[in-house]
């Protein structure tokens, strides 16, 4: 795949002195050289992104859909396009998207051009580059225009603006990191470096990757009943890392779902931590879990979806004593651990040794549920390191659940071809820690208060890394930033039978998908072992894999797709053998859900009656168009004085409003009240979303009404009643009938209130229909009973259909059929004759018999016919013939 995108002239021109095949890494190294820029790490992941846009539409251009490549005829405009929003700055994205596309073109040349020369195009006037004739002509004039440092997005991302000078790509921010702070009497020196800390983070590199800041200082004012242990907060606030409130015109870039709160500029932030003073206290626990329940609130907050799916958050408390709230110490693990909320990870700094024999309590408990780190001093120059190493980590591939393990005199990890620069946080007492590289050099790095120590690295050493300590063990943190980027294309099957890209962004949940995955990094990859993509989900759990194999050039696999925000790792080994797993970075993804709805048939409310049974309908549907079929089950939440039954459990949902109609019956306790009114739920429970879903009706008690079928026959249904008596109904003036024929028409018929029967004529045999009745009295009260279903008579069914001959030979045929389209009953067998050969009944389940024993090319007429109760239904004849010996 690499390959692939070095075809490209603009690409292949700045890497054909690389040797072996180039990763994003060394693409960016040879620009930079190339440009004359200084690379640097934010550099890196700007143009690590601005290639994303460029190969994706390479790869689409070059290998997508034929229907959706651009031809060789569209060259000229698709050049000037670009030329005009690059030059105009008025949408980066399709402009690089644009290059990409004139990449795989290579040529653009036309009658009219085919004159132009090469010295021709190397004048510094960005409109002669639409005389170019090639990839390799129009890269050159726009290195001589000083245009490629805002394509590929290098350096800075301000070199590339818009007319007004407002940078035109901005990386997404999306991490926050909050800080808590004891403010009692004894934290004074300590706040003062959480001071200096703070004022560093807002001027540094890391604010230009933060999305906000949390300040929530905590003491101890005395308020001890749960109810009220926030009130032993200073404050809890939020703040727009990159918003000033006292600028003019300016907002923050996010608001709160709770628009109560206030999100503050970093002015605010700065103006708050220089208010912190130490005071109060006495005895020694505070109310820190109180605080570290606010800090991650405030971040759960944030009315942005990628900031509680993709954000990579910490809090750091510093303090110097247990909590006197230990006891909510697990619902912070459980705050910080949910999936469906924020990845937080917290962190602890401590000055002195907590409290008593309590030490700091339950904090330590925190730290390793969250995967963070404890540091046994709070000064200036190991909270500074500290903090570089945890924004270190926002472009990380590292779970806070993989970044803990057991203490060791030595620790080993692997570092893979993939891995562009890695962290590693030491904590250890010791006063050293010797780091030996792959190559087997090492060097000695110190600790700070023999406490921890921070390594990083760039490009580092493919292969098996170790630090170790001459005295006791030490715990190691890593998180590294890989190069790695997956096209994955999920495959439908086309009605040729060929499985092509789907045109759909994305399958859906539930549905098992066959994909292909592309990559410019396969040449980094071994496939001598296996090879996984996996989906996990924030925690890192793996939902679903699939084993990767090599099938005509690409790699492909098979997935039964989750729900929810999800994110792609893959798992394998290297070209050096080097075991990796790795989540790709920036790959989150949702796969669409299905959507339930629910409809109660007939009337909005259901009728109860005091000691009757009432029927009602529900009709169940995915009004979306997948999954292709859902398993799904049903519970009613209803009073306890009615018994409740659906007939159906469990069931299938199909796609596209197929509706399927479940019945449920209520049955009333005598004690019910008339008039009284009922909550009652319906709930849905399907194997793809594994939320339930809950709808919500009512119904109503009402004096009851003596209904009756009196007859029934194939067309008709005759009902009787008797007048209700109530002491809270007047005199009868006239009676509703309503009937539900269960095929969309819905009937009503106002009888007199001195007439107590009606018949229902010219229906079909073995139809349904559901009827009910209100009567109406004068003085404006009812009587109502819900509906009741009735089946009119049984009768002979039609022909089958589809009736056919298949697999005939000398001596012997297979004969099948389907359903009769009149049913007009329940089918109970079928029968099957050739006259003087065969003449059997088979049950309804049964649609195909092989009859053997024939002679060879001699007519038979087959006869098929279906049964009901009522008898059988007229036959229908087939003649065949048996072919010759």
């Amino acid at each position: 795949m690499q390959t692939i995108v070095l075809q490209s002239a603009a690409i292949a021109n700045i890497t054909s002195n690389q040797e072996g095949p180039p990763n994003v890494t060394t693409l960016y190294t040879a620009l930079t050289a190339t440009l004359n820029v200084t690379p640097t790490e934010n550099g890196l992941d700007e143009f690590s992104d601005a290639f994303d846009v460029i190969t994706d539409a390479y790869f689409k251009a070059c290998y997508g859909p034929e229907e959706e490549k651009p031809s060789q005829s569209d060259a000229q405009s698709i050049l000037t396009d670009f030329l005009s929003l690059l030059e105009n700055r008025s949408d980066i994205t399709r402009m690089r998207q644009l290059f990409g596309e004139l990449s795989c073109l290579q040529n653009f040349s036309n009658a009219s051009l085919s004159h132009v020369s090469k010295r021709s195009l190397i004048v510094a006037d960005l409109s002669v580059c639409a005389m170019a004739t090639s990839i390799s002509l129009l890269y050159k004039c726009l290195d001589t225009n000083d245009q490629l440092d805002c394509i590929f997005n290098l350096n800075d991302p301000n070199n590339c603006t818009t007319t007004d000078g407002q940078p035109l790509y901005v990386k997404e921010k999306k991490h926050c990191l909050a800080f808590v702070v004891d403010t009692t009497g004894s934290m004074g020196a300590e706040i003062g470096h959480a001071r200096d800390v703070i004022q560093h983070f807002l001027q540094s590199e890391e604010n230009n990757i933060t999305l906000c800041y949390v300040l929530v200082p905590f003491n101890d004012y005395g308020y001890e009943s749960v109810a009220n242990f926030k009130q032993n907060l200073d404050f809890d606030r939020i703040y727009d890392a990159n918003y000033h409130s006292n600028i003019s015109n300016q907002y923050p870039s996010f608001s709160m779902t709770n628009t109560s709160i206030t999100v503050r500029g970093v002015n605010d932030l700065l103006t708050d931590v220089n208010s912190l003073t130490a005071n109060g206290g006495g005895d020694c626990p505070e109310y820190g879990m109180t605080a570290i329940l606010a800090a991650i609130d405030l971040i759960d907050g944030i009315n942005r979806q990628k900031v509680q799916n993709e954000g990579k958050h910490n809090i750091i408390v510093l303090t110097d004593a247990s909590a006197k709230d230990d006891s909510l110490y697990q619902s912070v693990i459980d705050a910080a651990n949910a999936q469906d909320k924020p990845d937080v990870t917290v962190h602890f700094f401590y000055s002195g040794s907590g409290c008593g024999s309590d030490g700091f309590g339950h904090y330590e408990d925190i730290k390793n549920a969250t995967g963070g780190v404890s540091v046994n001093q709070i000064d200036a120059a190991n909270f500074q390191i500290f903090a570089d190493f945890i924004t270190g980590s926002y472009d990380s591939d590292s779970s806070k659940r993989k970044r803990r393990n057991t203490p060791n005199s030595c620790q080993y990890f692997q570092i893979s071809h993939f891995v562009r620069r890695f962290s590693c946080l030491i904590e250890t007492s010791s006063s050293s820690i010797t780091i030996t590289k792959p190559d087997s050099s090492s060097h000695n790095i110190a600790t700070f208060a023999n406490s921890f120590a921070v390594y990083k690295d760039t490009n580092p050493q493919p292969g098996n890394w170790r630090a170790c300590v001459s005295s006791g063990t030490l715990q190691l943190s890593l998180t590294s930033s890989v190069s790695l980027e997956l096209d994955v294309d999920y495959l439908k099957e086309s009605e040729n039978g060929e499985l092509l890209p789907t045109k759909q962004l994305l399958p859906y949940a539930c549905d098992t998908h066959t994909f292909t995955i592309s990559s410019p990094q396969f040449s980094n990859i071994s496939l001598a072992y296996p090879l996984y993509l996996e989906i996990i989900d924030n925690l890192n759990n793996v939902l679903e894999y699939a084993q990767l194999s090599e099938c005509g050039g690409f790699l492909s696999g098979s997935l039964t797709l989750p729900h929810g925000s999800v994110q792609y790792q893959l798992r394998g080994h290297d070209i050096g053998g080097i075991p990796f797993t790795h989540v790709v970075p920036d790959s989150y993804i949702t796969f669409d859900a299905p959507s339930i709805q629910v409809e109660l048939k007939g009337k909005s409310t259901i009728v109860l009656n005091p000691g009757g049974t009432s029927l009602a309908r529900i009709a169940v549907s995915n009004i979306k168009s997948g999954p292709k079929s859902l398993e799904a089950s049903v519970s009613i939440i209803m009073h306890p004085q009615v018994n409740v039954n659906v007939d159906t459990m469990p069931f299938t949902i199909e796609p596209m409003q197929q509706e399927k109609e479940l019945q449920i019956t209520f049955d009333a306790s005598e004690t019910l009240t008339v008039g009284q009114t009922l909550a009652w739920s319906v709930v849905i429970l399907d194997s793809c979303s594994n939320e339930p879903l809950m709808i919500n009706f009512t119904a109503i008690v009402k004096p009851t009404i003596p209904f009756n079928v009196t007859s029934t026959s194939r067309s008709m249904i005759s009902f009787e009643w008797l007048s209700p008596v109530d002491p809270t109904l007047g005199n009868i003036t006239h009676y509703v009938l309503t009937l539900d024929y269960t095929n969309g028409t819905i009937a009503t018929v106002n009888v007199s209130g001195d007439i107590n029967q009606y018949q229902v004529n010219e229906l079909s045999p073995y139809q349904q229909v559901y009827a009910s009745i209100v009567a109406h009295s004068d003085n404006g009260e009812t009587a109502e009973i819900a509906p009741i279903a009735v089946l009119t008579d049984q009768a002979e069914p039609g022909p089958v259909s589809q009736l056919a001959t298949q697999s005939i030979s000398e001596t012997s045929v297979l004969i099948s059929w389907s359903l009769p389209q009149e049913q007009n009953g329940i089918i109970l067998f079928y029968e099957v004759s050739i006259m003087g050969l065969y003449n059997e009944t088979h049950n309804s389940s049964v649609y195909n018999i092989k009859i053997d024993d024939l002679n060879p090319y001699t007519r038979y007429t087959a006869v098929v016919s279906a049964a009901t109760s009522a008898g059988k239904g007229q036959p229908i004849t087939l003649e065949f013939y048996s072919l010759e010996g």
